[in-house]
């Protein structure tokens, strides 16, 4: 089956709500969905044909793949500083003033996308 299926199933849950967990945007699933999967589908092959992994350090796609979205999943979120369009819902005008910016919240879930890409996807690899 691969890992795209895996990708897929991510991008579909929080970029159109289907099971969305609590707390992640569904305008940032869709932001992120593409950048996602344009990473894992060129970053998996380039890892198995130029770099070679730890000694005794086997992985497999899915693993890797599963690893980078658990990242996203962690750090893209409330206690970073990104909120959900529920949140928001709960939170007070003067409350929303001192929150980041839209703007802001995508450039930092973009960069928590690059910091779990390296971390999951490239953390094994020599």
């Amino acid at each position: 089956m691969g890992y795209m299926p895996l990708v897929t199933a991510w991008v579909d849950i929080f970029t159109y709500g289907v099971n969305t967990l609590k707390g992640f945007s569904q305008k940032l699933g869709k932001i992120l969905g593409p950048i996602i999967i344009k990473l894992v589908n060129h970053i998996i092959p380039y890892y198995r044909e130029e770099l070679s992994e730890a000694p005794g350090l086997d992985t497999l796609d899915n693993q890797l793949v599963h690893s980078f979205l658990k990242f996203i999943n962690t750090y893209v979120n409330s206690r970073y500083g990104i909120w959900s369009d529920e949140e928001l819902k709960e939170m007070s005008p003067e409350e929303q003033a001192q929150l980041k910016t839209p703007e802001a919240q995508v450039k930092l879930s973009k960069m928590f996308t690059i910091y779990s890409c390296i971390w999951s996807l490239g953390g094994e690899f020599t």
